[in-house]
């Protein structure tokens, strides 16, 4: 079991686009609160405490170091003109973890609703930027509701957002927030595949 590339790389552009943002590099004074221990970010790829096996990531950053300046490259820049084939990269780079993650933690009835469910699968896929503890968190929770025959989509939704809602990281527990809009805007799973 694992979920369609297409549907992933459609959530991975949701979660850029809206809970990511750009560029940050601590060597050029970007300065905030929130990243005090980030080192030089993209997409919320950190360079300094994420790291992958993936090419992919090795052709990410040669991409930015290529191209980027302190003139143009500002704190949240977007990546003009490399955006899309940066988008396109970081979903290679996640896609495998995601794969790890879910498999690890996610019992095969949990994995199944999930995949079939956008805001679902937008919590998960999200939970792999928030990291493996985060990831196995809200795994852990949910699986113990479907272990005790909660399989209604609506339910898992309002526990996986509480979950969310709940945590005492200030940074998960506004994403909880911020979830809920975004899910508002959500394509259906089928609207993703019929994308051409």
């Amino acid at each position: 079991m694992s979920v369609e590339k297409k549907v992933f790389a459609e959530v991975t552009k949701t979660i850029i686009d809206n809970f990511e943002g750009g560029y940050y590099n601590p060597a050029w004074h970007h300065l905030g609160p929130l990243y005090a221990y980030s080192g030089e970010t993209m997409f919320g790829l950190d360079r300094k405490n994420f790291t992958s096996p993936s090419p992919a990531w090795k052709k990410f950053w040669a991409i930015i170091d290529s191209n980027k300046n302190q003139a143009t490259w500002v704190w949240n820049y977007g990546g003009g003109f490399y955006r899309n084939q940066l988008q396109d990269l970081a979903v290679e780079i996640m896609y495998p973890v995601y794969e790890q993650y879910a498999s690890q933690t996610m019992s095969t009835k949990l994995r199944a609703i999930v995949e079939s469910d956008p805001k679902l699968l937008l919590h998960f896929v999200y939970g792999v930027w928030n990291g493996a503890g985060w990831f196995t968190q809200f795994a852990g929770f949910l699986n113990k509701k479907v272990a005790s025959g909660v399989v209604d989509k609506d339910l898992l939704q309002s526990y996986a957002l509480q979950s969310r809602k709940d945590s005492t990281n200030s940074i998960v527990k506004k994403s909880g927030f911020d979830m809920e809009n975004v899910w508002a805007k959500l394509p259906t799973i089928t609207e993703i595949q019929k994308k051409s």
